[in-house]
């Protein structure tokens, strides 16, 4: 998975606010299976690495009782972490570094408050460049590093001023009184269109990304050599 920081003109991706109290956050995916196990009704929400965003959508009762019906596949596969590279912008020459993170293959979230599209990547930021000197001898590089500059600085406020929009409308609804501060988490996150939202086309994908199964086998197909017994509980 590749996520830029910073203004990105993607449409394969879209921009969600995500809150959450990080005391809900599971990473185990042995929890991840125990949690859903014993509370088959309550809401959990999937994170995972793909494409130029991320995969994160809501599951629904198919996508849970898949997941019960392998689960040791599913902590098999999901065991651990790996290493992704995080694109940030920045004034270099290619105009961003690479940063080295280190995920959990899976990250699970119960009760989250929030999760919505922002449209924030619809309205793209112009910074006022009135005061920059113009360009000499059509050298443009350092007008628009500088523009580059502004655009992130003006980004960065936008997003801010939204979480705080946010998380000021979510702690005063009278409905979540019981909200703690400090822990809440409120996160403007890029989203792959071709997630795994079980209300989406691309809900199949699901066997591949967290069981590492054709997709076939979401549809329960009958003698996939992909399924092992064992997995059939």
């Amino acid at each position: 998975m590749k996520f830029r920081n910073g203004f990105v003109s993607n449409s394969s991706s879209s921009s969600y606010v995500l809150a959450y109290d990080d005391r809900n956050v599971m990473t185990d995916p042995e929890k991840i299976v125990d949690f859903i196990d014993n509370n088959l009704r309550r809401g959990i929400l999937f994170w995972g690495t793909y494409g130029e965003g991320d995969d994160i959508f809501e599951l629904d009762i198919k996508q849970k009782n898949y997941l019960l019906n392998h689960r040791k596949r599913f902590i098999k596969y999901n065991k651990g972490t790996f290493i992704d590279d995080n694109f940030v912008d920045d004034d270099s020459p290619n105009g961003y570094h690479i940063e080295k993170e280190e995920k959990p293959y899976v990250t699970a979230i119960t009760d989250v408050f929030d999760f919505h599209e922002t449209r924030l990547d619809y309205e793209r930021v112009e910074a006022d460049m009135s005061d920059f000197p113009k360009p000499v001898d059509d050298d443009w590089h350092s007008y628009w590093a500088e523009q580059r500059k502004r655009e992130r600085t003006l980004w960065a406020e936008k997003k801010q001023n939204y979480i705080d929009k946010e998380k000021k409308d979510l702690t005063s609804r009278d409905i979540n009184k019981n909200i703690d501060p400090e822990h809440l988490v409120i996160k403007i996150v890029e989203v792959d269109n071709y997630s795994c939202d079980p209300e989406g086309s691309y809900d199949s994908d699901f066997a591949p990304r967290y069981f590492g199964l054709d997709e076939d086998t979401y549809y329960e197909k009958q003698g996939d050599p992909d399924l092992n017994e064992e997995d059939e509980e």
